[in-house]
């Protein structure tokens, strides 16, 4: 089997971003395109009290240093995998595919705690336990404290045991389970996590993710955005409700800097639009203490439904083992399902023109008639492939 090391794409659910005030604004607008329409999607940003930690993995450089990681590798000869090191026991750097720590920012940098490799003084593969620790976090004086994170995985599916979010009160030296993390159930989406650990309250904490792993050659674990927060507000309370954002009305979308409709939820679709026109768009959030600040711009050109650029291709007789390439681009911007077919014409016989390709693109590799051709295809959602002929 062979196993992706670092690179890695997930799916978009929510997320939280840390801002001064109280009145959280919407973060991370997404803006899908089609005939004349925009539909746009975003998520809700949070607040749970006063901010006692957080890392975000900002670089990837420097992730390996943001917080502690130890390795217990007594149980294995030649140790590999945990926290920041590879199947082969060498460094990695960090994590991809997460969130931007900032609305509208680029970096998709998380922590990684990678798959062992086989262990070779034993012949097997080497179990892990490393772990995470964040540095010390006072809650004292706070009545109500939460660990916020968002996690994903790798090969879920060949994970061999849980993983752990643990705190400890006495400098590391015990250990208590306030959460387990299941990567078959977790999955290869982003998963939010919001941790009740209120029953620490009053004392100096660490907090610790710990990849463990008895057999070995698993699942890889990627972490990001940790936050752990106080709060003055009492558990107990049955109208208890540790988000501090606001008394929330509903969502005001802005399109070219003037609002053109509120949203009870977190989507909106922009209709009656110009195809080939850009358009951009803020949401902000309305409360009833006011209005938050606008999420980050984003902007976005509806297309006619169906374009295919350029419409035809001519190529000059070639040379033995000359080539030329060329770049198609076919897209339907609609949820109208178009056939269509590709076909190549030999102009000095038009007669022999013939089709070279039918397929939806869902398979690994395309049907074609060109005996000597190779097409090698993605898939729909990508819509992108190579035709060497």
């Amino acid at each position: 089997m062979i196993k992706s090391i670092k690179l890695f794409i997930l799916g978009l659910n929510f997320v939280t971003i840390t801002f001064a005030q109280e009145l959280c604004p919407p973060a991370l607008v997404d803006a899908l395109f089609y005939d004349e329409k925009i539909e746009l999607s975003w998520d809700q940003t949070t607040a749970w009290g006063d901010l006692l930690f957080e890392e975000c993995f900002v670089s990837c450089s420097l992730a390996s240093e943001a917080m502690t990681v130890v390795h217990v590798d007594s149980s294995c000869g030649a140790c590999s995998g945990g926290w920041f090191r590879y199947s082969d026991g060498t460094a990695n750097d960090c994590g991809e595919g997460m969130y931007p720590c900032q609305d509208g920012g680029g970096d998709d940098f998380s922590a990684y705690a990678g798959y062992s490799g086989t262990d070779s003084t034993t012949g097997i593969y080497a179990p892990i336990d490393s772990r995470l620790i964040t540095n010390e976090i006072d809650l004292t004086g706070y009545s109500s404290a939460f660990i916020e994170f968002v996690e994903a995985y790798t090969y879920p599916e060949d994970a061999n045991d849980s993983n752990m979010v643990e705190v400890s009160t006495d400098g590391g030296e015990t250990w208590d389970v306030v959460y387990a993390s299941d990567p078959v159930e977790v999955g290869q989406d982003f998963w939010f996590n919001g941790i009740d650990i209120s029953d620490y309250v009053g004392n100096t904490i660490h907090v610790a993710f710990r990849y463990y792993d008895s057999i070995g050659y698993g699942e890889a674990w990627f972490v990001d955005d940790i936050r752990v927060w106080g709060s003055d507000a009492d558990p107990t309370d049955p109208y208890f409700d540790p988000n501090i954002c606001g008394t929330f009305f509903h969502y005001n979308v802005y399109m070219d800097g003037v609002q053109i409709g509120t949203a009870d939820s977190s989507q909106f679709t922009a209709e009656n639009l110009e195809n080939d026109v850009e358009y951009c768009f803020e949401i902000t959030a309305a409360y009833g203490e006011g209005e938050s600040s606008p999420s980050a711009e984003i902007c976005s050109t509806p297309r006619g439904p169906f374009q295919v650029s350029p419409l035809s291709i001519s190529a000059g007789e070639l040379a033995a083992g000359e080539y030329v390439e060329y770049e198609l681009t076919i897209a339907n911007f609609d949820t109208i399902e178009i056939d269509f077919d590709l076909s190549s014409i030999e102009l000095s016989n038009v007669d022999a023109a013939m089709d070279i390709l039918w397929d939806d693109m869902e398979n690994y590799f395309a049907i074609f008639s060109d005996p000597d051709g190779l097409w090698a295809v993605g898939d729909s959602l990508m819509a992108s492939s190579t035709y060497v002929g």
